[in-house]
């Protein structure tokens, strides 16, 4: 008897584990896909910084495009393509991932990690992401998370009718993942103006900085 209750607690500590594990990978996933998704609201079809943001958009999706990140969720792909041929016995091997299939994964994990976590988890990496924002969430919905709550809804179809807190949950949501959204891609704007700025005074340094004299040759 006290053989089973250890193997049921065993069993609980690892689904805790796994739990928390998805947790941190959500947290990791929405820091560092950042610059991803600040670039693809820059380059969205609202402009809505104008020709800067544009430009700061299409800049930092080059680096997103090769960063660490990108090649993460490359890799995972081609193997899961790899997983998928292998099962289904295709002889050809299967084509490299696409920038498409790159970003609709991206966006993916975005959306799963805004809609998994906790109201309180989103609300500390918004928070992370603009340090200026004040966002105070309700003791009694900190634990609730988007995810849950449409699974309820999609079950309960036309007779769903949400609670008070549900509505909270459902309106701090929105906002939380507009502020990640709106101001991944400002804080972009700032680092492509100063690296643009630190190219001119690089260049103003190089032509006017004093020259080294080179050492005269011994007289002989």
């Amino acid at each position: 008897m006290a053989e089973e209750k250890k193997e049921i607690s065993a069993e609980e500590k690892a689904k805790a584990e796994a739990i928390e594990k998805l947790r941190k990978d959500r947290i990791g996933n929405l820091e560092s896909l950042l610059v991803y998704s600040g670039a693809r609201y820059l380059k969205s079809s609202e402009n809505p910084f104008g020709t800067k943001g544009m430009q700061a958009g299409n800049f930092a999706f080059n680096e997103f495009l090769t960063g660490k990140k990108a090649n993460e969720i490359r890799d995972g792909i081609y193997k899961q393509k790899i997983a998928e041929a292998q099962e289904y016995e295709t002889v050809s091997q299967p084509e490299y991932t696409t920038n498409y299939e790159l970003e609709r994964n991206a966006l993916g994990m975005i959306q799963d990690a805004q809609a998994g976590l906790s109201l309180k988890d989103l609300s500390d990496v918004v928070k992370k992401v603009a340090p200026e924002i004040k966002i105070e969430v309700p003791q009694g919905i900190q634990k609730m998370n988007y995810m849950e709550l449409a699974e309820k809804a999609s079950k309960a179809g036309k007779d769903y009718k949400p609670t008070k807190d549900e509505e909270a949950l459902q309106t701090y949501f929105g906002a939380m993942t507009k502020a990640y959204e709106e101001f991944a891609g400002y804080s972009l704007i700032g680092k492509a103006m100063s690296e643009g700025y630190n190219a001119v005074f690089k260049g103003i340094s190089e032509k006017f900085a004093p020259k080294k004299e080179e050492p005269s040759e011994p007289k002989k």
